[in-house]
């Protein structure tokens, strides 16, 4: 699965990037990058948290119904994403 930027010309992964972002801890944004999945799930990327904004990320992406992977250098949150349900 190759993620799409955010900043690319597909209407769908700009729609469902902005919609996340809207829904994630404003403060936190500048922390992480979000991307579109091929699959249809948006990966929120930490790039540098401390261990209680980490938490707070979590809880929130976990409300979105959002999971952890754990994967190294490239671990990631992912979030099912579908504008028929936003």
């Amino acid at each position: 699965m190759k993620p799409v930027d955010i900043n690319s010309d597909k209407s769908d992964a700009n729609f469902a990037c902005s919609e996340v972002r809207k829904l994630l801890p404003k403060d936190l944004l500048p922390y992480v990058t979000i991307l579109f999945q091929d699959s249809g799930n948006v990966t929120v990327c930490p790039r540098q948290l401390e261990r209680s904004d980490w938490i707070r990320m979590n809880d929130k992406v976990r409300q979105l119904g959002g999971i952890w992977i754990s994967n190294r250098k490239h671990s990631h949150w992912s979030i099912p994403f579908s504008n028929q349900t936003h």
